[in-house]
């Protein structure tokens, strides 16, 4: 493949990426929202941890696996905004 084979195909599957993390955040809303009226907290420390580690150990590849730890990390401290926000507008 050449540089622009490579390039379509990232954007090929940045597109699907997108769309994925789209409903990982309408999932974790709707988690968001049954905590409040629960009352439990938005960060759940043990969860968290125990996801990333499953993510980790998902990897194929041993060079991705801290990167793609780290990628879940983000995913998750962003996830915790949006769900703090509709709380907060709650």
């Amino acid at each position: 493949m050449d540089i622009k084979q490579y390039r379509d195909q990232i954007n090929s599957l940045d597109e699907q990426i997108v769309a994925l993390i789209e409903k990982r955040m309408d999932a974790a809303s709707g988690i968001g929202l049954e905590k409040k009226r629960q009352g439990l907290p938005v960060f759940d420390v043990v969860r968290e941890a125990e996801r990333i580690e499953t993510v980790k150990s998902l990897t194929k590849n041993n060079l991705y696996r801290e990167h793609i730890g780290n990628i879940y990390r983000n995913i998750m401290d962003e996830t915790k905004i949006v769900e703090q926000k509709l709380i907060d507008m709650e």
